[in-house]
């Protein structure tokens, strides 16, 4: 959708005005995370109750039924409330999450949950390319895509079908081999927790709590780098146009596949969580004052080579220190509750991550755009365009003091005595002997942190 939200709101009449096209496109988005907000937490508590593989099929049904729709907009409003649809309709993230914590062990979370980051970095530029490629396909291919056909009166149906295909595909694919994670299953037949259970675990609130910061600072970058970079040199920016902003994002994922592969999921089976989390976001605190600083490189006359050079190794920095706290926090989650409250868990990280990304993208415009006026002068450092900047490096500072609060325990998938107790009494086994099953298949049978987790 991003690749052609601009256009959407041109086609529609809202506004051909470039300042207001950005802010009805953060409409479409911001509808989106705010259908997420709304939802996250009930998928989750629905995916612990009835189980996760049928609440991931409905979610799909639900994204695959909105995904039509929101390709038959005719209307730039019918756009804003179909997105805020696919948002309430898409559990699937924090459900994925959580299915992946029920049949990881302590030796393969880090790896499985790597497997996000890449599926995701994969299909966003897929997702950005065929969104490009095939909206409005009567203006695009006029020789192949009549203009008063379907794909004329709706120009943004073809992209959503592909979408739609896709999804139909995964639920197929979900019917035929996707089965439900046995401890979860064991859990979810014997004992349900309450609508409001995980909302008493104290650890969940800190280490999703530390998700939603995450995700409030990465979506603020995520939202600057781009304004930044078309930015006159002047106010701070390189005067990119849009092929060349687009070959940053391009770049920004290729180096976040490169460090998932050659990095992240090499060290993943010999990391431990809570310090790899730490270790993610001392990364990412001067990580993103790089990016300021190819505004004086530029300046100083450096060759172009030389700077798209540097702005390469910017991107990497910063997909080693994403990587690294993503795919970590994710895992701590998983390990903050027992199995049959991982789905309520993810989905209240979710919500919360949701809320921040609602926020993020105005408070950035604003501030930037406070911070490179010029009425009635230019502001001086730091208030001028490095503001933004350091803010971001500020709120990952005091993240990397919240982290200290992290329990070491984390580092181990969540082995409690309500799960021994019940295997025990279904198996006629002694309890000791079932704990100790437990702890070698979650791979903490050597690992002592594991010991106050068996309470």
């Amino acid at each position: 959708m991003f690749s052609y939200a601009a256009f959407m709101v041109i086609d529609f009449g809202i506004s051909s005005d470039v300042d207001k096209v950005g802010l009805y496109a953060g409409l479409l988005g911001s509808a989106y995370f705010f259908g997420q907000l709304l939802s996250s937490y009930a998928w989750g508590v629905l995916a612990d109750r009835f189980g996760k593989r049928p609440t991931l099929m409905l979610g799909s049904l639900g994204q695959l039924v909105a995904s039509i729709c929101f390709g038959l907009s005719r209307s730039f409003w019918w756009a804003v409330g179909v997105r805020g649809l696919l948002g309430l309709l898409n559990g699937n993230l924090g459900i994925a999450k959580a299915y992946l914590g029920s049949i990881a062990t302590k030796k393969t979370q880090a790896r499985l949950f790597g497997l996000i980051g890449i599926s995701w970095a994969v299909g966003t530029l897929i997702g950005n390319f065929y969104g490009g490629v095939l909206a409005r396909p009567a203006i695009q291919y006029p020789s192949v895509f009549a203009q008063n056909g379907v794909f004329g009166y709706f120009p943004y149906l073809l992209p959503n079908l592909v979408s739609s295909f896709v999804l139909t595909v995964a639920l197929v694919v979900s019917w035929m081999w996707l089965t439900e994670p046995a401890q979860a299953e064991i859990l979810k037949t014997h004992h349900k927790p309450g609508i409001t259970s995980v909302l008493r675990q104290g650890k969940v609130w800190l280490v999703t709590g530390l998700y939603g910061a995450l995700g409030f600072s990465a979506t603020l970058l995520d939202e600057l780098i781009p304004v930044w970079a078309v930015s006159t040199v002047e106010a701070g920016g390189l005067l990119f146009d849009a092929k060349r902003t687009g070959i940053v994002n391009a770049l920004a994922g290729l180096m976040s596949l490169i460090v998932l592969l050659f990095i992240y999921q090499p060290l993943a089976g010999h990391l431990s969580m809570v310090r790899s989390f730490r270790i993610g976001i001392l990364v990412y605190a001067p990580s993103v004052l790089l990016f300021p600083l190819l505004n004086l490189v530029l300046r100083a006359g450096a060759p172009m080579p030389l700077l798209w050079f540097l702005l390469a190794i910017a991107c990497f920095v910063r997909a080693v220190a994403s990587q690294f706290s993503f795919s970590s926090i994710f895992v701590l989650i998983t390990n903050s509750v027992p199995h049959n409250m991982m789905g309520a868990a993810h989905g209240l990280g979710q919500s919360l991550v949701a809320l921040m990304r609602v926020i993020s993208p105005f408070f950035a415009g604003a501030m930037y755009a406070w911070s490179v006026s010029s009425d009635p002068e230019p502001h001086p450092f730091p208030l001028n365009y490095w503001l933004m900047f350091i803010f971001q490096s500020v709120c990952y500072v005091v993240i990397f003091g919240v982290a200290s609060f992290l329990d070491p325990q984390m580092d181990c998938p969540p082995v409690v005595a309500q799960e021994v107790e019940l295997t025990a009494s279904n198996n006629q086994q002694n309890d000791d002997s079932v704990l100790g099953d437990y702890l070698e298949v979650a791979g903490c049978d050597s690992d002592p942190r594991c010991a106050v987790i068996q309470g």
